[in-house]
């Protein structure tokens, strides 16, 4: 089976993608779930929060994502304070709350994902198709003009991204051994062989649970497990499924869709 992908650069200076499954630290993935990458997808798009599940659902799109840059962690802690509807009906109340020190914020440690090189940049690359054409013509113009409907951040809104667009990219499905995998992994597309670690030597391979799909009311509808090298180097599986995309920067890309 052939046919075309969307090909897109993701670019920022921090990034805090939080594990769905953490409580009092709040860690971060290496690369953005594919929650988030369909959450920036309908950002260009100008899509409302909330409301693209179904349309960017897992049944209607294909999608990738390979870490072009690598990253480092660090662990910083920030300020929170309790906030809810009630707390801004009465200025002064608020003040009061304040000069007496009963509204004192709690600390919270956040992981925050660097460039590994001062000075660089986070970059993650997409590969995306949609199955309504409208939709691919409509993002396909958005991202040549480099004009995104709501601005794109990673993981937190004081972390601003970017896009960079690729081209439109031709694709072909096969299966078996594949020998320059550069993508995450859907662990359900894995072969009984697997990842060949003795013809994949200097790769640092990671297992990360991910929420993979969210249904009304930002419900989780499905969760993956997600294989990744955590560097970003081209890796040897044996995969019940993978992509074949063509490249104009060298040797044709092989990706796994999520």
């Amino acid at each position: 089976m052939a046919g075309s992908l969307l090909v897109f650069d993701l670019i920022g200076k921090l990034a805090h993608f939080r594990k769905f499954y953490t409580n009092s630290s709040s860690l971060t993935y290496d690369f953005p779930p594919p929650t988030a990458l369909c959450g920036m997808i309908a950002a260009i798009l100008g899509i409302e929060r909330d409301v693209y599940y179904d349309l960017l659902s897992p049944e209607r799109i294909r999608m990738s994502v390979s870490i072009r840059q690598p990253s480092r962690k660090v662990m910083q802690t920030i300020n929170y304070i309790r906030t809810n509807k009630n707390d801004f009906s009465n200025p002064y109340h608020i003040l009061s709350k304040f000069l007496s020190g009963e509204r004192v914020p709690y600390q919270v440690p956040l992981e925050v994902l660097l460039p590994l090189e001062e000075g660089g940049s986070l970059r993650y690359r997409v590969y995306f198709q949609h199955t309504d054409e409208a939709i691919m013509r409509n993002l396909k113009n958005r991202m040549s003009a480099g004009a995104s409907v709501y601005p794109l951040y990673f993981g937190i809104s004081e972390f601003i991204a970017d896009f960079r667009y690729q081209g439109e990219r031709e694709y072909e499905l096969r299966q078996g051994v594949a020998e320059r995998i550069s993508s995450a992994v859907n662990e359900e597309k894995l072969s009984e062989r697997g990842i060949n670690i003795l013809a994949s030597q200097g790769c640092q391979f990671v297992k990360e649970l991910m929420p993979a799909a969210f249904r009304e009311g930002r419900e989780l509808r499905k969760v993956s497990s997600f294989i990744y090298e955590r560097y970003g180097r081209l890796f040897v599986a044996d995969l019940r499924e993978y992509a074949v995309v063509s490249s104009t920067e060298g040797p044709d890309e092989q990706v796994v869709f999520l």
